[in-house]
């Protein structure tokens, strides 16, 4: 390790050594213990002997006090309530996060290819509780806590200790790639949305739909099969050439996990775990992670593997393989049958090895039953895991799990923050960071939420060309919780801000339903929405710019609509005044001064469009498809007629390559057109223009009179609903900014952390234990006597304290003694009652049967059987309550002795018993 983590743990250890509650355990050794630190010493002097080349084993380390212990009673096994840490992938997961990964050594003689400091095993270990309580430790420390748990969990874990990559060691993740993805979010145009749980185990069982293929069709499983065959093939050729070719280069010593079928919750193949990050690594694919295995243990075995320079895919996990497996305990217990079978399996060297450390491992048990009284043949050795402090994870701990609320993981493609709920002032949960597909050099990042009333999930930041490149050194967050609602800094102004809601927004009451909002400096502005919970079925509104500040067009889609409509658009001409340019820059800018912009005359635009689906109800000339409003504009501007239009288009027929459109012009309001009316004493009808289909009639004056009036009208629906979308779209606005500036959390009901009352865990432990107090009294045998007494005012209602006068003591005793007598007797008269019940039904039955014993000889023989089975019952009845009537008088009296007796050690009867005390 390095000197400042050196620093931190030294100071770690010295607070825990001051620290008045350390366990005995902790620094003195049981007989037991001290048997089998002695037995590890001898294995390992054989070991050494026959083996000089081979690193050493780690049988023993010191603890947290110094004292010496057996490295298989480090591990405790736990199980903890929470759900997620009976399952594998999450139980692994936590410990990477609940606890901050130290390397064993500096990081700086992992680079030194000549330094083989980075070999050597610590010759200090603390335990899980300790490990757990600084949420810091090193990869042996980690490896304890998670086969702790996975052990608990009912996993067959083993701890490993072996050698790894120096990156794996130093928990180096830079040159690795980011294994996850971002979630793709369901376009809000349609509802096709994923309901499917995530993880679901279930998932597995439902059968999926089989791929049909021709019978000459190769079959697809069979060739890649083949190809991971060869691929395998090859690695190991590789790997192999390079174990060769390094020779004695230097390997890193590691520790990690490894998790093999078997237990109460198995799995179905080897997998290994790396604690620091909680990655599941496939046999297939460890030799990329780890180079050599040495040994591995858990709470009840020692094993050493006796093959270590063979790559870790190449072993066989099968443990009780002699010849690649040595197993420390299990030659306690061999019989010499069992010894001679192992032996015979092995090499010259390894059977002369395990002949002796056989025989001098015997005599030792031997030795340990002659002094014990105990005969250990055919026994395994138990190993006493329980010195340690018991492993325990609060909710509050569980919930946090980060170490100081953030855990940050840095790969080559991508940068990972994580973060505990409600840590942090936004409540962001989680933060990605990931190059940009335009921009070399820059970076999207995509932020995560929860539990916030406004109800955003997400947040995503697409850099533009002049966004500034991050610094190398920053570790924070690069991005400021800032609304998508607003203009940004002209130097570090994005491309695009995509944010993403949850169902449920409201606004003055009123289900606001957006779910997407996209802003696009300078270009456009979209909002979707869950068309479904509004009730006028839209669900997108786009705002398309001109520039950064006047808006060019807005375009709204609808479904789900009785009129057929789905399409609405309203187009603006560039401001030319100054009024105009204000009321674009309050429509465009955001929310500053909502109230201003309906104050202000309203901004309508210069052409409104409507598009409807096909109504299958009417004929198909008569179907409106496509209604468009030109309003008047000044001099031609905009390319607007100066008076207005308004066309209406309706569907074709099938078949027919042309639709008909009606035109009409708006009535003029300029003084020509007004004299030229009052001489003609009659209002100048505007122009219209028909085209209808080939064969089909004109319609009539009246006809169009009224579709005049009807266009009139929807134009000013139309306009108003306009308004109203948009004042609806800038309080949207308003209201995200503030949500922005001043986050508010939603708290589950089930939420018992965080739901608790307000109160200092002071009082909390006083309201525990008064809590406790009153239930012990509650259950106190004596209380429903004291309770008859009277009591004096000063009296705190704890009957477990009082002190009890002489009459009162001799009035309570005698009451109690009398009452338990009083029991007694009445349930010996309840046994007796049922004695007596069943003798009187055995008299009758036998009247009854000596009275139809004349009958005929077939109704006889089925009486008598029927008679004799009842005798059987009856007989085992009367027995069993006899023995129990018995077994009650003869216990009565032992009854009322033990009564007398607690009595006479109550304190409270002190003053009957002992009247000088």
């Amino acid at each position: 390790m390095s000197t400042s983590t050196n620093v931190a743990r030294a100071e770690r250890l010295a607070a825990f050594l001051r620290s008045p509650d350390i366990p005995a355990s902790y620094y003195n050794n049981t007989v037991s213990e001290d048997k089998l630190l002695t037995l590890s010493r001898q294995y390992e002097t054989f070991y050494c002997n026959f083996f000089p080349d081979r690193k050493p084993l780690f049988l023993y380390s010191n603890n947290e006090c110094r004292k010496q212990k057996m490295i298989c009673s480090f591990v405790r096994p736990t199980s903890l309530i929470f759900d997620k840490l009976f399952d594998l992938q999450g139980c692994c997961q936590f410990v990477a996060d609940y606890i901050r990964y130290e390397p064993l050594h500096s990081p700086l003689l992992y680079e030194d290819e000549d330094d083989d400091t980075v070999e050597g095993l610590p010759s200090q270990v603390v335990s899980p509780a300790t490990t757990l309580n600084w949420q810091t430790g090193n990869c042996i420390e980690m490896s304890l806590v998670l086969t702790s748990f996975l052990i608990g969990a009912g996993f067959n874990a083993y701890v490993v200790i072996g050698t790894a990559a120096p990156a794996v060691c130093l928990c180096d993740q830079s040159a690795s790639y980011w294994e996850g993805s971002l979630p793709v979010e369901v376009n809000s145009d349609d509802e096709v949305e994923d309901t499917t749980p995530k993880g679901n185990p279930y998932m597995a069982l439902i059968l999926e739909n089989p791929v049909l293929r021709a019978p000459n069709d190769p079959d697809p499983e069979v060739e890649l099969a083949a190809v991971n065959d060869r691929n395998a093939v090859s690695a190991h050729g590789r790997n192999s050439n390079a174990a060769n070719a390094e020779g004695s280069a230097i390997k890193p010593v590691h520790s990690w996990v490894l998790v093999l079928p078997g237990g109460r919750k198995s799995v179905s193949d080897p997998v290994f775990v790396e604690p620091s990050t909680g990655k599941l690594i496939p046999l297939a694919a460890v030799d990329t992670v780890y180079t050599s295995i040495e040994t591995l243990f858990n709470h009840e075995e020692y094993y050493v593997n006796m093959r270590p320079n063979a790559l870790v895919s190449s072993l066989a996990l099968n443990l009780t393989d002699g010849s690649q497996w040595e197993s420390l305990f299990s030659l306690v217990g061999a019989g010499e049958e069992e010894s001679d079978s192992m032996t015979n399996t092995y090499s010259t060297a390894r059977r002369a090895y395990t002949s002796e450390l056989t025989a001098t491992i015997a005599a030792m048990a031997a030795t340990t039953a002659a002094e014990s009284g105990d005969a250990t043949k055919g026994k395994r050795v138990r190993i006493p895991n329980f010195w340690s402090n018991e492993l325990i994870i609060s909710q509050q701990q569980y919930e946090t799990r980060f170490p100081e609320g953030l855990k940050q993981i840095r790969y080559a493609n991508a940068i990972v923050r994580r973060y505990a709920p409600y840590s942090q002032n936004d409540l962001r949960v989680q933060e990605i960071l990931v190059p940009d597909v335009e921009y070399t050099g820059l970076e999207e990042v995509h932020i995560f939420y929860a539990h916030r009333a406004d109800k955003l999930r997400r947040r995503s930041v697409y850099p533009s060309a002049a966004t500034p490149p991050r610094p190398q050194t920053e570790s924070s967050s690069i991005l400021a919780s800032r609304p998508a609602t607003y203009a940004f800094d002209a130097a570090g102004e994005p491309r695009k801000i995509v944010e993403w809601y949850d169902k449920g927004r409201t606004h003055d009451t009123a289900v606001e339903g957006l779910r997407e909002l996209i802003y696009e400096p300078g270009r456009q502005r979209t909002m979707k929405f869950y068309w479904r919970a509004r009730s006028d079925g839209l669900c997108c509104r786009t705002e398309l710019l001109y520039d950064s500040n006047k808006l060019r067009k807005v375009k709204e889609l609808y479904k789900g609509r009785r009129d057929f409509l789905w399409y609405r658009s309203f187009s603006y001409v560039r401001p030319s005044t100054v009024r105009e340019l204000s009321l674009h820059n309050l429509v465009v800018l955001g929310p500053g001064n909502v109230s201003a912009m309906r104050d202000y005359p309203r901004l309508d635009p210069a052409r409104i469009s409507q598009k409807f689906l096909r109504n299958e109800s009417v004929a198909a000339d008569t179907d409106v498809a496509k209604i468009t409003f030109l309003r008047p504009s000044p001099e031609g501007k905009g390319g607007n007629p100066p008076a207005g239009e308004m066309w209406i288009f309706f569907h074709s027929s099938p078949g027919s390559l042309l639709r008909p459109y009606h035109m009409f012009a708006k009535p003029g309001s300029s003084v020509e057109e007004y004299i030229a009316s009052s001489a003609a004493r009659k209002p100048v009808e505007p122009p219209v223009k028909v085209v209808t289909l080939p064969g089909e009639a004109a319609p009539s004056e009246l006809d169009l009179y009224n579709e005049r009036k009807w266009l009139n009208a929807v134009e000013a629906t139309c306009l108003m609903e306009q308004r109203a979308r948009m004042d609806e779209c800038m309080d949207i606005l308003k209201a995200i900014e503030q949500d922005h500036t001043s986050v508010r959390s939603v708290l589950s009901s089930y939420d018992t952390l965080r739901n608790r009352p307000k109160e200092t865990e002071a009082e909390r432990a006083r309201r525990l234990a008064e809590a406790l107090r009153r239930e012990e009294s509650r259950k106190d045998y004596l209380a429903p006597y004291i309770a008859k007494l009277e009591m004096p005012p000063d009296f705190d209602g704890n009957y477990l304290t009082i002190r009890l006068s002489i009459e009162q003591a001799k009035q309570v005793r005698d009451e109690a003694l009398h009452e338990l007598k009083e029991r007694l007797i009445q349930r010996g008269h309840i046994m007796q009652s049922r004695m007596d019940r069943e003798k009187e039904e055995f008299n009758k039955r036998q009247q009854l049967y000596k009275k139809t014993v004349d009958a005929s000889a077939v109704e006889g023989d089925k009486d008598t059987e029927e008679f004799a089975l009842y005798c059987k019952e009856a007989t085992w009845k009367m027995k069993v309550l006899d023995e129990r009537l018995s077994q009650h008088i003869d216990h009565a009296s032992d009854k009322y002795n033990q009564l007398a007796q607690r009595l006479a050690d109550d304190p409270r009867l002190v003053a009957l018993y002992h009247p000088g005390h």
